[in-house]
């Protein structure tokens, strides 16, 4: 066991760093030397450290060296001088280190060593031509000085850019000792790196004091990765802070091909260990073969596997979308299993787009909070988001959310969007959906609850804005939202082929569309039923064929109206402001609305079907409606099927004016109740 002590006054969590590190780096310092010093030796470890000390005196040093290799092509990148000796019994180095440091000799070990590496570095010019570097341990707190300095100074400008000094995080260096040595390192060409990181008192704040060229990541660390998340997550984490710090991050220690396929895939920049090739007494110009082959096989399924740019959601749960988009992930995976995390929040930068999307998996339930999230990768069903079936997700946007492609709700899943901020879905495909499910698909239950915004931009040949193209149920009940269409065929919420269920409260609704052929609310071809509550809605339709709120080729329109205001601009050929824009059955009740209603067309009525199959039933409301057309009926209900009571009412048809009377007396009626 050995123990280190430190003492200080501190009133910083900074002083206080600096403390611990000191104190672990004197642990450290009697670890490396075995702790004998002040000790009196045995007869057998006095002989060793006469040995030693021959070794010392006749430079009886000498060297191995390892080969550390390119992760992506196989080639020697540079290699690692490491301490021997060239006496018998062999003393392994560090026992060499231990009884240096017992007799005060540290220093010749270091002097020694820069002195007969870089001898060998300028014998072999060969291998060491500016296309390899050579990595040297340096002993912490022993800097050269004198004729050793001179010498060193000499020689490296022969080796200028070619030697790696290897320091480790528990060097004894003050920060003015420790800019003194990097300024000398870089006047002599030298470049440093961290050694051992992950072992001790590792931290970033330390790590960034140093400013390594290289990183070498301790085997602690990659031991069996393969078959460790943590590992995996940690050492991805160092790498990504390497990239992101221009610092090379050098895998140490990898035994096993299961372990270099794993720090491969983490994106570490050099690989070194017996695996790719031991230390060996003389300089080799190239690894194994058959290593190397395995190295270029494992980048080359790597550049063909899209897994390797899965991020698999969980472990965190807060997600930065730079630092994936730095990764160059390309897919959140967010899946029901045993993550640390379910409720997640995924975090971008405003104004800024990735490259990204986000796929739930079947049987999730959490929470998933988009912040400044700009979404640009189709995952799948043309969509950036696809949430699959069985899933209990609440979506919540804040800040400016933006996707470029749809969001997927499966049928069987249970959707809830929520949120203070604006959330645009643009899509643009030939058939499309903005929020819901596309073509032969019904969307599952979704309910939108915003205190910001949702607007969805669509064009194509045909498509839905929220809904789908089959069933749909759809529930709003807090928010603005908006859709804006372009195309031949469209819905703005609603269904193109299946019925629509459309609830609506407490929201403020804008639909616009200059599709030839269009419904803002209801059902393309099949039956309609919209309840709307508390709405302030506005629609601007151009087109051929049109409806408002209902169905054009449906057979049923429900459409009740309460506390709510609803102005409808419908300029089309054949178009029907609220109910059926042809024949079938239509039920539209007003209660305590305010309704104003502007239909153009050739063949079109305000209110019913064109047969005047409606039943139109208004009470306590203002009803306001002008309708241009070449018929000469307006309203899709006569007789008995309208009833309308204490309403304020004005209808316009072809610029002639109608109130109450003169409505009650075309419809065949008998005086209004209540009062006109």
């Amino acid at each position: 066991i050995y123990m280190g002590f430190g003492h200080g006054t501190v009133t910083t969590e900074t002083e206080l760093e600096k403390l611990v590190n000191d104190t672990i780096n004197t642990k450290n310092i009697k670890k490396n030397s075995g702790g004998k010093s002040g000790k009196r030796l045995t007869p057998e470890e006095q002989a060793e450290e006469d040995l030693v000390r021959d070794i010392l005196d006749n430079n009886s040093l000498t060297y191995h060296f390892q080969p550390i290799v390119d992760a992506r092509t196989g080639e020697i990148f540079s290699y690692e001088a490491l301490m021997r000796s060239s006496v018998e019994p062999y003393p392994n180095p560090l026992t060499i280190l231990r009884y240096a440091e017992h007799m005060g000799r540290l220093y010749d070990v270091e002097a020694l060593t820069f002195n007969n590496v870089i001898s060998v570095m300028l014998e072999r010019k060969d291998i060491f031509d500016g296309t390899r570097k050579l990595f040297i341990n340096s002993i912490p707190g022993q800097n050269l000085k004198g004729d050793d300095l001179a010498k060193l100074v000499e020689a490296a400008s022969s080796v200028r850019d070619t030697v790696v000094v290897e320091i480790t995080e528990q060097s004894e260096l003050s920060d003015e000792e420790l800019a003194m040595m990097k300024n000398d390192f870089n006047s002599l060409g030298i470049q440093t790196a961290v050694d051992d990181y992950g072992t001790g008192y590792s931290n970033i704040a330390n790590l960034m004091r140093y400013s390594p060229d290289y990183l070498k990541i301790d085997r602690v660390l990659l031991s069996e990765i393969q078959s460790s998340k943590q590992k995996q997550y940690f050492v991805k984490q160092i790498v990504r802070f390497s990239h992101e710090n221009n610092i090379v991050a050098l895998a140490e220690g990898v035994e096993t091909s299961e372990e270099l396929r794993t720090v491969i895939e983490l994106g570490v920049d050099l690989i070194q260990g017996y695996y790719t090739a031991r230390p060996q007494k003389e300089l080799i110009r190239s690894i194994a073969p058959d290593i190397r082959e395995e190295i270029l096989s494992i980048n080359a399924s790597l550049a063909d596997d899209s897994t390797r740019f899965v991020y698999t959601a969980g472990r965190e749960a807060r997600i930065q979308l730079n630092q994936l988009a730095s990764d160059e992930t390309a897919v959140i995976d967010i899946c029901e299993n045993d993550a640390a995390f379910k409720d997640l929040e995924i975090v971008g930068v405003p104004g800024t787009g990735y490259n990204i999307g986000i796929h739930i998996h079947g049987g999730y339930s959490g929470h998933i909070k988009l912040d400044n999230t700009v979404l640009k990768r189709v995952v799948g069903y043309g969509a950036v988001i696809v949430i699959e079936d069985g899933s209990d997700v609440t979506v919540s946007f804040h800040g400016d959310c933006s996707f470029y492609g749809s969001i997927y709700v499966s049928e069987d899943s249970r959707v809830l969007f929520e949120g203070d901020g604006n959330a645009n879905v643009y899509v643009e495909y030939k058939e499309y959906y903005g929020i819901g499910s596309g073509k032969d698909q019904m969307c599952g239950s979704m309910t939108f609850d915003v205190s910001g915004s949702v607007n969805i931009y669509g064009t194509g040949m045909r498509g839905v804005g929220i809904g789908s193209w089959e069933n749909c149920s759809v529930k709003f009940v807090n928010g603005k939202y908006s859709v804006d269409q372009l195309g031949q065929e469209a819905v703005g919420i609603g269904s193109i082929y299946g019925s629509a269920d459309v609830t609506m409260y407490d929201s403020k609704i804008d639909v616009v569309s200059k599709a030839s052929n269009y419904v803002a609310v209801g059902s393309f071809t099949s039956d309609a039923n919209v309840n709307i509550n508390h709405i302030f809605f506005t629609g601007n339709m151009e087109g051929n064929h049109l409806a408002g709120i209902g169905t054009l080729e449906g057979d049923l329109s429900t459409v009740y109206i309460t506390k709510s205001n609803l102005t409808c601009n419908v300029l089309g050929r054949r178009s029907v402001g609220i109910g059926v824009a042809g024949e079938g059955d239509a039920v539209f009740t007003v209660d305590n609305a305010s309704v104003n209603l502007t239909v153009k067309g050739e063949t079109s009525c305000g209110y019913g079907t064109w047969d005047q199959n409606g039943m139109i039933k208004v009470t306590s409301s203002r009803i306001a409606c002008t309708v241009i057309n070449e018929e000469e009926d307006f309203i899709g209900a006569v007789g008995d099927n309208v009833i309308i009571s204490n309403c304020d009412v004005m209808f316009m048809h072809n610029d002639k004016k109608y109130l109450m009377p003169d409505l009650m007396q075309l419809l065949h009626k008998g005086p209004p109740p209540g009062k006109p």
